[in-house]
């Protein structure tokens, strides 16, 4: 076999590593609560009809840790980094490489800009500068890819 191969199984058996990993710490603690509901109430369920309910334990697990993942990887919404790609609107005369005030979330913040802007134009956060000094450009309208 060739070293790219080894690489490739390598790399497969790591995949099913983690997963195999995963499912067991997924079912295990709702295994553990199984038994201990059969231990205090004294079921007697058959081998098939656990199985099944802990396939449908491990499918609401995998739901759930979906749920979370697609949750974390969400651009935040609060702080500096939620604030970088805001849209906001002028509320004074922006001068080029001057201070003017700007209103974004609802909130005022003090801006600058490269290019001069004027009252009730539209504005884009570029970056979020020391003493939370925004920088700013005009906006063009168009979708970007940070909102």
């Amino acid at each position: 076999m060739q070293m790219s191969e080894w690489k490739r199984i390598k790399r497969i058996a790591g995949i099913g590593a983690v997963i195999a990993a995963l499912t067991a710490v997924f079912v295990f603690d709702d295994y553990l609560y199984f038994l201990l509901f059969e231990n205090l109430f004294g079921w007697k369920l058959q081998a098939g009809l656990k199985s099944l309910i802990m396939l449908i334990l491990l499918m609401l697990n995998i739901l759930l840790a979906y749920a979370v993942f697609k949750v974390m990887r969400r651009k935040p919404e609060t702080g500096k980094e939620g604030l970088v790609g805001a849209i906001g609107v002028a509320r004074s005369e922006i001068a080029r490489d001057v201070e003017g005030w700007i209103e974004v979330h609802g909130e005022r913040w003090q801006a600058v800009s490269q290019s001069p802007i004027s009252p009730g134009q539209r504005v884009r956060v570029v970056q979020v500068g020391p003493g939370l000094l925004l920088r700013v450009q005009k906006e063009d309208g168009r979708r970007h890819w940070r909102q």
